[in-house]
């Protein structure tokens, strides 16, 4: 551009040498005109620039320059046109997508290899066994079977008593648990309670008659009932309970069948 302008100068110089040189006075009203197009260009670049694309915008003026000269005297006049807008829009690249991360192995857990105990086996509970603690006239004549299921079993001794029943006469046998005793008479090979004696105050009778009631208890607790000496008799059907006293206390409780 600057070439341009340089001899666009050069030949308006030798233009005017030339004339002066052909006869012509140089302070001749002649108007020489000097014109010189210059033409600037200028370009102006914005760039746009976002995550997903680039776009570049190039915008370009020409500017021209006349000058004018007359006597000496430069007028200067700048037009400005305007070119088509051009615009490159770049593709858009597609941001890459986050790409999970592999998991990482979980750790090998160690074996044990310590031999594990074997489970125990409880051993297996016995039955709770039944619980008697009162005792009335309807127990004469039961099975000692179901007073063995209580009281566990034993080998009874034999011995010699009045009972009119059974097999035997006047033979028993005999069930010491301590606190209470069985005699039993035998009927087929069976044995059958004859006598219940209770000889603590962890058992009673039906009525509530235990070691240590007094003889006004037994009284309460039993409608009809006799003397005999100090101790208390009271009947009931075919059996009898049979209160030993001590002083005003009961100390023993017999149920036996009478005869």
């Amino acid at each position: 551009m600057n070439f341009r302008f340089t001899a666009a100068m050069t030949a308006a110089i030798l233009c005017a040498a030339s004339a002066v040189s052909c006869g012509k006075d140089a302070s001749s009203s002649s108007d020489v005109v000097l014109e010189i197009n210059t033409t600037k260009s200028t370009e102006e670049t914005t760039e746009e620039t976002t995550e997903s694309s680039s776009v570049t915008t190039t915008d370009k003026k020409s500017a021209v320059t006349t000058a004018t000269t007359t006597k000496g005297k430069t007028t200067t006049t700048t037009a400005k046109s305007d070119k088509p807008e051009t615009v490159t829009t770049a593709a858009a690249t597609e941001a890459p997508q986050n790409t999970p991360a592999d998991p990482e192995p979980e750790p090998e857990q160690p074996v044990d290899d310590t031999p594990q105990p074997e489970p125990q086996t409880e051993a297996p509970t016995e039955a709770p066994k039944p619980k008697k603690d009162t005792f009335s006239a309807s127990d004469i004549d039961r099975p000692m079977s179901d007073m063995t299921a209580v009281f566990g079993d034993m080998s009874p001794t034999h011995a010699d008593a009045c009972i009119p029943k059974g097999d035997e006469g006047d033979s028993v046998y005999v069930y010491d648990y301590g606190n209470i005793v069985f005699q039993c008479y035998s009927q087929g090979g069976v044995h059958y309670v004859g006598y219940i004696i209770i000889r603590s105050a962890d058992y009673s009778t039906d009525k509530g008659i235990r070691i240590g009631s007094s003889r006004a208890d037994i009284s309460g607790a039993y409608s009809e009932s006799f003397s005999d000496g100090n101790n208390v008799v009271v009947p009931s059907g075919g059996a009898e309970y049979y209160f030993v006293m001590n002083g005003d206390t009961v100390s023993e409780i017999q149920i036996n069948v009478t005869y």
